[in-house]
């Protein structure tokens, strides 16, 4: 590859963090107790476990831009595939509001459903039954 400077001037490390301050929709309320939740209530601490377990993950795609902050129609999926745990088959639908100093998230709807189909194209961030995670395009 060739290169399109003339010299290093110098390099420069960040560590970028951000925090998340995780706000649940009306809509997403309602849908914590609903029926086809394979007969379980959605508790708030199994969405916020499953936030925190993919806080690094929602970051990567920030700064990859799979997703906007403040884009009503930029959203992520968050999907717990684990088997035998609270969270199993969880899924999440998230939007991301503010800026990088005081950063939102959305929780647009929840549902605990195996072949969850969301309408609105989303990029999808999931934990595989072997704890592995992975970023698919929506």
């Amino acid at each position: 590859m060739k290169r399109l400077t003339e010299k290093v001037i110098g390099k420069t490390k960040t560590n970028l963090k951000i925090s998340f301050e995780i706000d649940l929709t009306r809509h997403g309320q309602e849908r914590q107790t609903r029926k086809d939740n394979e007969g379980a209530d959605i508790k708030e601490d199994e969405i916020v476990k499953l936030v925190n377990r993919l806080a690094k993950h929602i970051g990567i795609a920030l700064v990859d831009d799979e997703v906007f902050i403040n884009n009503r129609k930029s959203q992520l999926l968050l999907k717990d595939r684990r088997e035998g745990i609270p969270t199993e088959n969880l899924n999440v639908v998230i939007s991301v509001e503010g800026d990088f100093d005081d950063t939102k998230l959305k929780i647009i709807t929840v549902m605990r459903k195996k072949d969850f189909k969301q309408s609105m194209k989303s990029n999808i961030i999931q934990i595989n039954k072997d704890g592995s995670v992975i970023h698919k395009n929506g």
